[in-house]
């Protein structure tokens, strides 16, 4: 929901908790607001959910629907209110400061889909995951995109370090990289030929000082692959019923459903550095100015360390599915980090029919020191242009 609607709710706040929510159930299934758990959450009295604070997360469209809900159930003046409430009616005080997203294509993404090993399991389900991000990339957010599949780890680091050092990015205000393999613990990722490669060292390869052509400029990171072996086994929650009900937040099929996870353990172990440094007084002009070695760059795992990632065998991996999912609804009205929070609440509502595991992705930020939209400035609609600020234009 862009933040107008949300001031808009925000000035209705006391008519909209005084609705009898008996009325409103069947609409919001019927309208799909929300999914069946929220819905469990916010009609369940021992729970801390309730429909204010829920609606604002439902995506661009949860605001019209909530005034359709209105209006089917009655309560046509609070319904004509939202609907004729200026939006921005106050501009925020605070500039939200953006990266800036103007180049034609929008970004360059590279995606490397590791399916057949030598000595792993073999990804099935990987190929729709690669199929349908190209798709979302290029038809959806306007960038180029490249995808390469069964590398060996020795040709992955070729290909990355030659990529990094690309002309090609002197054009373009973004840049993802997406690896789909296996992987384990200690930050590995690997090649068809279970060539372990460290997801740091690819991460060095588009620092500033590799990756002239991207300095100051956007650089995300996606991993779909497990970070070891550990499994989630979760907690039962107050509402869960007694027998699973069927909906897109879980599973279809415990036999087309697999990890990226190892068949076996790799001797790679930790390597722990640290320094005597000893603080100092520099006497350097006031005028020297440096950027950062690393800055600029998000990553973002498919499960929280140590842990396995879902993948299923049709539909492809949970991470990959509610990235395209979120990613098409919302890139026009919210930013990738609020994107991925978005992700990470559809991930977590999935239960695993093998074993009834769960799975919770995880990010990091190295400098990432501005809110990215992936559409271009004139496009965005989450905010208005007099509340925006953006770096390097």
């Amino acid at each position: 929901m862009d933040p107008a609607s949300r001031l808009i709710l925000k000035q209705n706040e006391k008519s909209i908790k005084k609705l009898d929510m008996s009325k409103l159930r069947p609409l919001l299934i019927e309208f799909k607001i929300f999914t069946n758990f929220m819905l469990s959450d916010i009609y369940d009295p021992k729970s801390d959910a309730n429909l204010f604070d829920e609606l604002p997360t439902r995506g661009p469209n949860a605001f019209s629907k909530f005034v359709k809900v209105l209006e089917r159930a009655g309560y046509t003046s609070l319904a004509n209110e939202l609907k004729n409430t200026p939006k921005y009616a106050e501009t925020p005080k605070v500039k939200s400061v953006f990266y800036s997203m103007k180049s034609k294509p929008l970004g360059y993404c590279v995606i490397i889909n590791n399916v057949q090993f030598d000595l792993l399991e073999e990804r099935i389900g990987s190929d729709v995951d690669a199929k349908e991000l190209q798709k979302l990339f290029k038809e959806f957010l306007g960038f180029s995109v490249e995808v390469k599949h069964n590398m060996e780890g020795k040709d992955m680091k070729r290909y990355l370090k030659s990529f990094a050092k690309s002309d090609t990015l002197k054009t373009v205000d973004c840049c993802f990289v997406i690896i789909l393999s296996h992987g384990d613990k200690h930050g590995i990722v690997y090649g068809t030929d279970s060539y372990a490669l460290q997801k740091d060292e690819i991460h060095n390869m588009f620092s500033n000082i590799n990756c002239e052509n991207l300095r100051n400029k956007p650089k995300v990171f996606l991993y779909q692959a497990c970070r070891g072996s550990g499994e989630d086994h979760g907690i039962e929650s107050a509402d869960s019923p007694n027998e699973l009900e069927y909906n897109d937040s879980v599973t279809r099929n415990s036999v087309t459903e697999t990890t990226d996870a190892l068949k076996f353990e790799t001797n790679t172990s930790p390597v722990l550095d640290t320094t005597d440094a000893v603080p100092f007084k520099a006497n350097f002009s006031s005028s020297l100015k440096k950027d950062p070695s690393e800055n600029d760059i998000l990553i973002v795992h498919s499960s929280h360390p140590d842990h396995k990632a879902y993948r299923d065998h049709i539909c492809g991996s949970w991470f990959i599915q509610d990235i395209i999912s979120v990613f098409k609804e919302e890139y026009k009205y919210y930013d990738l980090e609020y994107m991925l929070k978005s992700v990470s609440r559809k991930i977590q509502e999935r239960l695993s029919l093998r074993g009834q595991k769960k799975q919770v992705p995880h990010s990091e930020s190295k400098g990432f020191r501005a809110l990215l939209h992936l559409c271009s400035n004139e496009d965005y609609k989450g905010c208005d242009m007099a509340a925006r600020e953006y770096l390097f234009q």
